[in-house]
């Protein structure tokens, strides 16, 4: 699994991952933080991956539409191999 350092309250705090299963687009996973205030907190989570068409489904269906799509936190292209889809969308204008 993934594992990180960061620093919180004066404390350095480590935070761990560990994928227990994947089922379709839902991942299930640990995350552990141990340090500073907790001692080995163990949560376990389920995450719902989905790919760009269905996330612009989701989004259109909340009443907003999808201006720019980016691969990273840095603007990226998104692409099949990037390791985030970024949206930027807006609510669509409802006028009367």
């Amino acid at each position: 699994g993934a594992a990180f350092d960061v620093e919180y309250e004066g404390a350095t705090v480590r935070v761990s991952y560990e994928v227990l299963g994947v089922e379709g687009d839902l991942v299930t996973f640990t995350e552990t933080t141990d340090g500073g205030r907790w001692d080995r907190l163990v949560e376990r989570g389920t995450l719902r991956f989905l790919g760009r068409a269905e996330l612009e489904r989701f989004l259109a269906g909340a009443g907003l539409v999808v201006e720019d799509c980016y691969g990273d936190w840095r603007r990226g292209p998104l692409t099949g191999t990037s390791p985030e889809i970024v949206v930027v969308a807006r609510r669509l204008f409802v006028g009367g």
